[in-house]
């Protein structure tokens, strides 16, 4: 991992200091040296693991320089398309692609990346952040200057950016509910989106979107044995572009869950087949707890022989988590992701690569939607088959409102849904904690029902392609990054590599569900290579006990006694309480109804968190 800082400014002043400042800021990202270059009107920095950091790459003719942060895969496609030779540097690489091909450069590119360009002969800065967003990029156009940084607080550091507090997206977080992508808590400073450019010039700042799916994309298969063939490649592919330059062998966080199980049982056969880095396998374990997932750890680890290592899942302590925020000035993770940093600690000891199954859901579980696609193409009796599958799976109460859901939501065509909500009064989700005039004043209702039009053809591309680029979906793979970087181990994620991402969206729903089967294709991918209890797992684990855990270390009910957010008028604290009595209650019942309350007062616990530490208060 790099903790990069740039500093654009068509004034031309020197900012070298305040980049340093800045790459001081991410320290705990990367523990190294820091290097700045300044040419006319821009200054860029780059803070290393090791103290001989490499310094920003300037080309020797053109004195187009670069920052760069993360992994190129596919560098031998590359280095042949640009005439290069092998074992070249991937900032080399990327400059050499855009010196090629302009701003199409980050389309051709694949892998996990964030790169700042000065183009000296254009004037500008040129930004691009991978398409699934795995490694983060921040932005902060101020007072005549263009800032970039890999985390927030990075920008903040830079004393020509204003700390404000951008309540409407404070809002979004208080009611769990996340939905501006390119905004943050602060209002100077902005996130680039995963899979988009950004140029800072003389003209102003563009953000643009350089990638997305091909939603007629056909995989050209003509039987289930080539659909499994074809997803083995491309997923062995994507693991084994992950494994590459783990020195000291790799890692993978085993949950006992089938896509956790997938990446590990096919990095370990890399290993035995290719000579590829010693896999070991790392776990959290629930004991006495409906979500833990110890027989199914047990059975993969004996099936592939694998070393393990477990603990104890826990809740952060309250200082832990106060450490977080101030650290990074942004509010703490979700307490079923901050549970593993002792198990990314421990896995750092031993290894710099560890693997995940994040993202396998996306892709391979199949929507309920498709329903709406079939009856569409005018199979009414297979979509009424689906819909009572569904219904059945999930329970009468879910099935109720699978109709309008499934059917009627998704054929109402894009330009009249605004007035479909208008005639059926569509009411925003209930956040009775969230003063009133609060959500009144940031417009709180209109910000959660904003969509954005879809370029896509049928409801389940539609549905995959708003999940994979929703704020909530953005903001909790940098929270993942963000930890992995803290503890000093790059996390990988195969299942978020283009090419293993765009066949699941190409793949005909039959191979990602047949009744209440889900994840088809993966399951039949990996008849040979997981054992039985994991392959025909039907359920997923339920992790909201850590959020009830969390609560309790940070005080329970005297927690929401003293909000500093109430006094800001931002929370209702009498709502606050009720939901603080309520939850004890359903949690001692182990009534389900419990998980929606508990993340909604951790909402309001993270952003008190965060506000505290803005105000200069701990207490």
């Amino acid at each position: 991992m790099s903790a990069l800082a740039s500093v654009f400014d068509p004034a031309g002043r020197d900012h070298r200091d305040p980049v340093m400042r800045m790459l001081e800021a991410a320290s705990h990202r990367a523990p190294g040296g820091s290097r700045v270059w300044v040419g006319e009107r821009v200054a860029l920095g780059r803070r290393g693991r090791s103290d001989d950091a490499s310094p920003p790459l300037v080309h020797p003719t053109t004195q187009h320089a670069i920052v760069f942060d993360g992994r190129i895969d596919n560098t031998d496609e590359l280095s042949a398309a640009l005439g290069l030779g092998p074992h070249v540097h991937d900032d080399e690489l990327v400059l050499a692609a855009y010196e090629r091909w302009g701003e199409s450069a980050p389309a051709r590119l694949l892998g996990d990346f964030a790169f700042a360009v000065w183009d000296a002969s254009a004037r500008q800065l040129f930004c691009a952040r991978d398409v699934f967003g795995q490694r983060p990029l921040f932005y902060a156009a101020a007072r005549g200057i263009v800032a970039i940084g890999s985390e927030p607080q990075q920008l903040l550091a830079h004393p020509l950016v204003p700390a404000r507090i951008n309540e409407g997206v404070v809002a979004e977080h208080l009611a769990g509910m996340p939905v501006s992508v390119g905004e943050t808590v602060w209002s100077d400073v902005a996130r680039l989106p995963p899979a988009h450019t950004l140029i800072a010039s003389d003209g102003g700042v563009r953000v643009s979107r350089y990638w997305q799916f091909d939603p007629d994309a056909d995989l050209a298969c003509s039987s289930e044995g080539e659909y499994v063939e074809a997803f083995t490649d491309v997923f062995r592919t994507a693991v084994r572009c992950r494994v590459r330059g783990a020195s000291r062998g790799v890692g993978v966080f085993l949950s006992g869950g089938l896509d956790s199980s997938a990446v590990a049982a096919a990095a370990e056969r890399l290993h035995r087949e290719e000579m590829s880095p010693e896999v070991r396998a790392y776990s959290l374990t629930y004991p006495g707890r409906p979500c833990d997932e110890s027989p199914y750890i047990d059975a993969v680890v004996d099936r592939w022989s694998l070393p393990s290592m477990r603990l104890r899942a826990a809740a952060p302590p309250r200082a832990r988590i106060e450490e977080e925020v101030a650290r990074y000035r942004d509010l703490p993770a979700y307490p079923n992701g901050s549970s593993l940093d002792p198990l990314r600690a421990s896995a750092a000891a031993d290894l710099d690569v560890v693997l995940t199954g994040y993202g396998g859901d996306e892709w391979f579980t199949g929507s309920p939607l498709s329903a709406a696609d079939l009856i569409r193409e005018g199979r009414v009796v297979a979509a009424a088959r689906q819909m009572w599958d569904d219904g059945t799976r999930r329970g009468g109460g879910w099935a109720r409102g699978v109709l309008l859901r499934q059917v009627a939501a998704p054929l109402v065509p894009e330009t009249l849904k605004p007035l479909a909500r208008a005639i059926a009064g569509a009411a925003p989700p209930a956040v009775d904690w969230i003063a009133p005039a609060f959500a009144a004043r940031v417009g709180l209702h209109e910000r959660l029902r904003r969509s954005a039009r879809s370029p896509y053809r049928t409801a389940v591309q539609r549905e995959v392609d708003a999940i994979t680029s929703s704020a909530l979906q953005v903001i909790g793979d940098e929270l993942e990054e963000r930890a992995a970087a803290f503890a000093g181990i790059e996390q990988r994620q195969p299942f978020t590599d283009r090419r293993v991402a765009a066949f699941g969206f190409a793949l005909p729903d039959a191979q990602r569900r047949r009744g209440n089967e889900t994840k088809v294709i993966l399951r039949r991918a990996f008849a040979a290579d997981l054992p039985e209890i994991v392959r025909g797992r039907r359920d997923k684990a339920e992790f909201s006990d850590i959020f009830v855990d969390a609560i309790e270390q940070l005080g329970g009910r005297r927690f929401y006694e003293q909000l500093r957010t109430a006094d800001a008028g931002w929370v209702d604290p009498a709502a606050a309480l009720a939901h603080h009595d309520r939850l004890r209650a359903l949690y001692r019942d182990r009534d389900g109804a419990y998980i929606a309350i508990a993340g909604a007062l951790w909402a309001i616990a993270a952003v008190e968190l965060w506000f505290r530490h803005t105000q200069g208060a701990s207490s």
